[in-house]
């Protein structure tokens, strides 16, 4: 089993209680059954160098784990779709859905 960290936090409010955040310091390419896989944490999608360094490193596709509200799904379409295209790799984006508070998610996303 591997462990990823996010590398750059956002400051949000939440009502999830206790949660645990650290800032990492890389960003790590893992071996898999399905092929070689970068995970992007949510805000950092929107960087393009993290993917590249990921794509570098060898991966194959990059997973991307978020919560980015409803109101910016177009951004969210465009960063993933940016992202595949400029490093020629799948990006999977998996957002959270339901609603917190005024914060509305939706959505799965997979751009070749």
């Amino acid at each position: 089993m591997s462990k990823t960290v996010n590398v750059g936090l956002v400051q949000m409010n939440s009502k999830l209680g206790d949660v645990e955040e650290r800032e990492g310091s890389d960003y790590k390419v893992f071996n898999t059954k399905l092929g070689k896989i970068g995970i992007i944490i949510c805000y950092n999608a929107g960087f393009p160098e993290v993917c590249r360094t990921l794509a570098l490193e060898g991966a194959d596709m990059v997973f991307i784990p978020a919560a980015w509200r409803i109101q910016d799904e177009y951004m969210w379409d465009l960063n993933l779709a940016q992202r595949a295209l400029g490093n020629v790799l799948f990006t999977i984006g998996v957002n959270r859905v339901g609603i917190e508070e005024n914060l509305h998610l939706s959505a799965f996303k997979l751009h070749p």
